[in-house]
């Protein structure tokens, strides 16, 4: 079987450059049973179809997975099949992470309790669900509109069918398979089950990176040796972010220019489908009868599922085809999607709670515009409640760049420098994160404009219309830009953080810390002032440290938190639990790992832009990764950790509240970020200004 990657002859190098194989073709070659089926796929078989299995690229434009698989369907001349499937927890353990949870935290009223139960959902939440709906019904909008044929399915325990692994039979029945380059769990494990269907049909599957300006496979060098999974490993990550930045900038331009100049977007297909037809029963006799006039999704027909299949050849719906549409038994369709998004409609099985916030919502029109899948979420079966949506946060493409927009034009970059460790200012940061994790807005669109402030600030700098200071011997030396400062936090901190993830499979584990730390999280001896917290009170913010509490009350609420305060957030915790875990004979498992463990935990489930590499990056920062120790040097057994209380944090739990109201303000005091739905869901962002025009006003 020949590689259709190496026959894409046409492929920009920028694009070729993000696209690996995870297994080589013709490793396990399809049974004769499954090829007499169809079940299969060999060189023999008819070509069928190129399926796209978005997973963190969930935008239409500069999206280097979709046009991938455009330029292969059109070279296979077959149409393109967009399955997007919402994973909830049960792809959050495999293998290389069975540790997902931490173990309780013991006090005198839960000793008996069972872990699990205080550990529940951190993937399958209804904030993460209606996020990440939000940006599918607006890139499948526009998949729809391309050619392809969509379909959304969304996970869950509750039974009826809704985790059949319907990808993984599309997978070994189709011609190609996309994938975006996962990064992380669940992602990597619904990434690796599709990869491992596609090895056992000899279906080539490709990986695509479109969540770096650099992808780090350009970079890094592959190991001999694989992991568990075999999942493959790579070297050359340095230990610092300022390195990894020096190590990928000769890179950047070029993928940024290739960006800007269309060549991650998707060409025109050649052969299109209708999402219908992934529903479409054709009958038998019907085929035979016109075999040499049937559509091209009536050719496919029989290659989808039969569950899926909803209406016959004349449109007449059987009777048990509407329980088949039922709570996504079937994908639901791009206009389907769209219709949610527009009527914020709710699925059955509501408990009364539930169907009072969901009256309560239909209730106000403003609401209703604006808070699209929020009741939808609230009431899908499996998903956790408790954690409800963000009403400030749209999770669309035209929404995260318009919120972008807004904080150029307001000249956050400009003065991002000065106003960005204040958490009082919560405009003052680009809050941008949660849209960049998923792949909602295009991180090339964002570092291509921080490119052209730096440029202006540079040329202002050289007319002496910068801010400059003197040293200590009178030199001037000019202040680090804004746009600067922000590009750390973009190119440098971000990708650096993407590079880890990629390139080992303990990402989030203790076994990425340096060992100093580790030895002296595991040493630690008990701190009787620092008290012992169960994993509830930590979640509900509850431990009687005020200003501690408010910042975990702020994250409960609002999904958010400043990243300034995020850091003190996080390295009282690993102050409390290091001295807690050593105290405490019955531990199971050592302090760093209770820490990390816990941190996890607290942040993937509550905050939107969680289980990405930039968080995990972020915690593992906490605990000494990438830093200096403290009290000696990394060899001697003095070294110890920084710690950050935040009981000495320079902002109380009063300037929390008044950042909270201010976040969570109606759009009609804060600002239009969140517009009418309608203008939503048909529309591609809109640039009407560029960041010079933003920056100059």
């Amino acid at each position: 079987m020949v590689s259709v990657l190496s026959e894409l002859k046409q492929l920009h190098p920028c694009l070729r450059a993000r696209v690996h194989r995870f297994h080589p073709l013709h490793l396990h070659p399809p049974s004769l049973s499954s090829s007499a089926t169809g079940s299969g796929n060999s060189n023999s078989n008819p070509k069928t179809f190129v399926l796209y299995l978005p997973t963190v690229c969930l935008r239409y434009e500069q999206n280097p997975s979709f046009a991938l698989a455009c330029h292969a369907a059109n070279h296979l001349n077959v149409p393109l099949v967009v399955l997007a499937v919402v994973v909830d927890d049960a792809s959050h353990a495999c293998p290389t992470h069975p540790h997902r949870y931490p173990p309780m935290m013991h006090s005198d009223n839960d000793v008996n309790s069972n872990s699990s139960s205080l550990c529940p959902s951190v993937v399958m939440t209804s904030r993460r669900l209606a996020f990440t709906l939000q940006a599918m019904s607006h890139a499948c909008n526009l998949w729809s509109e391309h050619g392809a044929a969509v379909g959304v399915r969304i996970h869950s325990h509750a039974g009826g069918g809704q985790r059949t692994p319907d990808h993984l039979t599309l997978a070994s029945r189709s011609s190609l398979v996309i994938t975006d380059e996962p990064f992380v769990s669940p992602y990597t494990t619904f990434v690796r089950r599709v990869e491992e269907a596609c090895r056992k049909s000899n279906v080539e599957c490709l990986r695509v990176d479109g969540s770096c300006t650099v992808p780090p496979l350009q970079v890094l060098k592959k190991r001999n040796n694989v992991g568990v999974c075999s999942k493959i490993l790579y070297d050359g990550v340095p230990d610092k972010a300022y390195a990894w930045q020096n190590k990928t900038e000769h890179l950047r331009e070029s993928h940024l220019t290739a960006a800007k100049e269309g060549y991650f977007d998707a060409p025109k297909l050649s052969v299109c489908m209708e999402d219908d037809d992934l529903s479409l029963r054709v009958d038998s006799s019907f085929t035979e009868d016109i075999a040499g006039s049937l559509s091209v999704g009536q050719r496919l027909a029989h290659l989808f599922p039969p569950r899926w299949k909803q209406k016959s050849t004349n449109n007449v719906l059987d009777d048990d085809d509407v329980q088949r549409s039922t709570l996504g038994i079937r994908p639901y369709t791009s206009r389907e999607l769209s219709q949610l998004y527009q009527n914020d409609a709710h699925v059955g099985g509501a408990t009364p709670e539930k169907q009072q916030q969901s009256s309560n919502t239909r209730a106000s029109q403003q609401l209703h515009i604006e808070r699209p899948f929020h009741n939808f979420a609230l009431n899908w079966p499996g998903a956790d409640h408790t954690i409800p949506p963000c009403p400030q946060t749209i999770g669309t493409t035209p929404c995260g760049m318009r919120r972008w927009n807004k904080f150029v034009q307001n000249g956050g970059l400009l003065r991002y420098g000065k106003e960005r460790n204040d958490p009082r200012l919560v405009y003052s940061v680009s809050r941008m994160s949660a849209y960049l994790n998923l792949g909602i807005v295009s991180i090339f669109a964002l570092v291509l404009d921080v490119k052209n402030a730096q440029k202006m600030q540079q040329q202002a700098r050289s007319k002496g219309n910068d801010k400059c200071s003197q040293n200590a011997k009178g030199n001037i030396r000019w202040d680090k830009s804004g746009a600067d400062k922000f590009e750390e936090e973009i190119v440098k901190w971000r990708e650096m953080s993407y590079a880890h993830a990629f390139s080992r499979e303990d990402y989030d584990d203790v076994g990425s810390l340096p060992q100093w730390s580790v030895s002296y999280l595991n040493s630690c001896s008990s701190r009787g002032d620092c008290g012992r917290y169960t994993i509830h009170q930590l979640a509900n913010g509850t431990t009687g440290d005020a200003k501690w509490d408010a910042m975990q009350k702020y994250l409960m609420r609002t999904g958010e938190l400043h990243n300034n305060a995020r850091m003190t957030w996080g390295k009282t915790v690993v102050e409390w639990l290091s001295s807690s875990a050593a105290d405490d004979d019955s531990s199971c498992i050592s302090a760093s790992q209770l820490i990390l463990r816990t941190l996890c935990y607290l942040n993937d489930r509550y905050a939107l832009d969680g289980l990405s590499p930039p968080s995990y990056a972020g915690l593992l920062w906490c605990m000494g990764w990438t830093d200096k120790p403290s009290g000696g040097n990394s060899g001697g057994s003095f070294a110890s950790i920084k710690f950050k209380p935040a009981r000495l944090y320079r902002w109380n739990q009063d300037d929390f509240r008044v950042a909270e109201k201010k976040l969570l303000a109606p759009p009609s005091i804060q600002d239009d970020e969140n517009e009418d739905s309608s203008c939503i869901i048909h529309r591609g962002p809109k640039r009407k200004r560029s960041v010079m025009d933003m920056i100059r006003s």
